[in-house]
Parts: C-alpha cells; sequence; structure tokens
C-alpha cells in the first residue's frame, strides 16, 4: 500500500480526511535514504485496521502555514509590539481583537521574509527538490511547492500568524477570561476565525485558575498535575502542537465544512491525550451551553454539529506508527 494512494475503498467513502505530519515526523520523511522512511509508514497504516481504511480512502493534505514555515526551516520574525493601555482599559473585547489581529496582520503583511518569492527561495535552498527520491520528491511537491502557488496562499500565512501574534500576547490576568470566551464562540459559528487553535489561550487561562483549582480541590492533585503538564507549552514558538490539537478536535475547516484529520505525530502520546481531552471538552462545554436557537435568530449560523473527530498516529523516530488514538473514543468532561 502506498502512503500517495488516492483510491476508492469499497466504493465507499465516509469522509476524506486531512494528512497533517508535525514536523520531526515531516522531517524524518524527507530526509530518509531511498524513501525507507515512507516504506515504513506506509507499511504501519497498512498493519492497522482502522488506519488502512483511512488511507485507502480519498485524502488530503492539511498544509498549515506553520508545517509549512517548518518544513523549509524559516524561523518566524518577531517584533516589539505592546498594547495601548487605554486599548486595555477601556476597549470591549471584539474590538480589543480587532486590534490586534489587524495590528499583526500588518507588521507579517509587510515582512519581506514571509513574501512568497522568499518563501520559494528558501524552499529550494532547503529541499533540493530535483536531487532526491521520487517518495520525497512528490511528497515535497504536496506539502511545499504545490502550496506557493495558490492565490491566496501568502494571505493566509499572515492570517494565521496573526491570529498566532494575537494569542502570544502578554494581557493581564483579569482580560484572559473574557478574551477566551469570545474566541471559544467563534468556534462554535460560521466565522473568520474559526479554523485558528486558541489553544494557547487556554493553556494561558489554566495557568492563571491552576491555583484556585489546588485550594478547591476540584480536580484531585494528581489530575491537576496533568493537565498542568500537558497544557504546558515549550516556548511562544511551539505553534503547531496547538493547531494539531485544534485541527483533530474540531477538523479541517474550510469553504464552510469541516473534514476530519489524521495528524502523525512523534509527540507523547498521554501528553497530546491530555490536551486533547481538555481542548475537546472545554469546545463541547461552550457547545452545549449556548442557545444555538436563539443565536440563529440573530442571523449566525451554528457550525458546532459540523466538526469531525480525527484520529492522531504516533510515530517513532524511524516514521513507523507504534500506536494510534482515535478522539472520538475520549471521553468529555
Amino acid at each position: 500500500m502506498a502512503l500517495f494512494c488516492y483510491t476508492w475503498y469499497q466504493q465507499v467513502i465516509i469522509y476524506m480526511y486531512h494528512y497533517l505530519f508535525d514536523t520531526n515526523v515531516y522531517r524524518c520523511l524527507v530526509q530518509s535514504e531511498d524513501g525507507v522512511a515512507f516504506e515504513r509508514l506506509a507499511h504501519s497504516l497498512g498493519s492497522i485496521p482502522i488506519l488502512d481504511e483511512i488511507s485507502r480512502n480519498e485524502h488530503a493534505y492539511t498544509i498549515s502555514p506553520f508545517t509549512f514555515l517548518e518544513g523549509i526551516g524559516r524561523q518566524l520574525p518577531k517584533f516589539d509590539f505592546d498594547i495601548p493601555k487605554d486599548l486595555v482599559k477601556d476597549a470591549t473585547i471584539p474590538d480589543l481583537v480587532d486590534h490586534i489581529y489587524k495590528a499583526g496582520f500588518s507588521l507579517y503583511n509587510n515582512c519581506e521574509s514571509l513574501t512568497r518569492s522568499s518563501l520559494m527561495a528558501r524552499a529550494l535552498e532547503q529541499t533540493g527538490f530535483n536531487e532526491k527520491n521520487h517518495l520525497v520528491t512528490e511528497f515535497e511537491k504536496h506539502c511545499i511547492y504545490d502550496p506557493l502557488q495558490y492565490t491566496n496562499f501568502e494571505s493566509h500565512v499572515h492570517e494565521t500568524l496573526a491570529f498566532d501574534f494575537l494569542c502570544k500576547q502578554p494581557y493581564p490576568k483579569r482580560i484572559v477570561l473574557p478574551l477566551l470566551n469570545y474566541l471559544m464562540i467563534t468556534n462554535l459559528y460560521s466565522n473568520p476565525l474559526t479554523p485558528f487553535s486558541k489553544f494557547r489561550l487556554l493553556a494561558l487561562h489554566w495557568r492563571s485558575i491552576e491555583d484556585q483549582y489546588k485550594k478547591e480541590n476540584l480536580f484531585d492533585p494528581q489530575t491537576i498535575i496533568s493537565f498542568s503538564k500537558s497544557l504546558k507549552l515549550k516556548t511562544t514558538g511551539d505553534t503547531l502542537d496547538c493547531e494539531l490539537i485544534h485541527l483533530v478536535c474540531l477538523g479541517k475547516y474550510s469553504l464552510g465544512e469541516f473534514q476530519p484529520v489524521l495528524a502523525f505525530t512523534s509527540e507523547n502520546k498521554q501528553n497530546i491525550t491530555n490536551r486533547i481531552l481538555a481542548y475537546r471538552s472545554l469546545n463541547n462545554v461552550f457547545a452545549t451551553s449556548h442557545d444555538v436557537d436563539s443565536i440563529k435568530g440573530l442571523g449566525r449560523t451554528p457550525i458546532c454539529h459540523m466538526w469531525k473527530d480525527g484520529v492522531v498516529a504516533f510515530c517513532n523516530e524511524d516514521g513507523s506508527i507504534y500506536d494510534y488514538l482515535v478522539v472520538a473514543e475520549l471521553p468529555l468532561y
């Protein structure tokens, strides 16, 4: 069975899965001599029934700006930015979001290293497109060179980085929860911010309430330790992990529809599981606690019923899969 298989399985397609590769797995595949890592991955997919069925169905590649930039070794530029004090004090949350998002978009939109021509030059320098095994060449074409041809590729990169910029700001503690509430609600309705992960703000919120949970014994101590560990991000550059959690919990959102994601990662299974438990449960809380019918009356379209739970494949350093996780089988808290 080939990794690049676009065939029909039993003439039935339930959903079209989108493949997402974290940076370590991606590099393992493109750096493998004679494509041997692809063979290991394909063999693993074929030996696990649920993954075999997914791989035999039609599938696509989820190329996020983070997977793309990390794939070509392009570091995110850092900008000095201070949120205006009067905006923090007086503005509504939607106005604050709008201001910071637009500021981030402007910074990235005017960054020369993020132009299409600069990214193409970096890709050619980094990948050595014409010198590798045909499997590597085809894989890099899907993950690197095809996206560079998309008409809206640059704007999509800048929009995604702008939202990440919004989530990274050092907000006062009193703003974190209302900001998170506002952005999580956008996960429920057809909204331009729906495709972006809110995991970073969830992690920030957890840090602000962790001590309260300890004092009030709202969770057992071991659960608090587990959640604290899993919700701790390595650095502000730890972006792809946030997106992976978001995508396997909600699915790939495009043109008003969701499709499930099969994510390949080398991250620790327990950490990924705990992160999914927290993020998926919080999204579910919002979905079940808001009056969808009343929102319909305001002309907004609910989309939470369209979410698609995905699957996570956990990979060894050699590209083979040692375990997997079906998100739909996890409990909701």
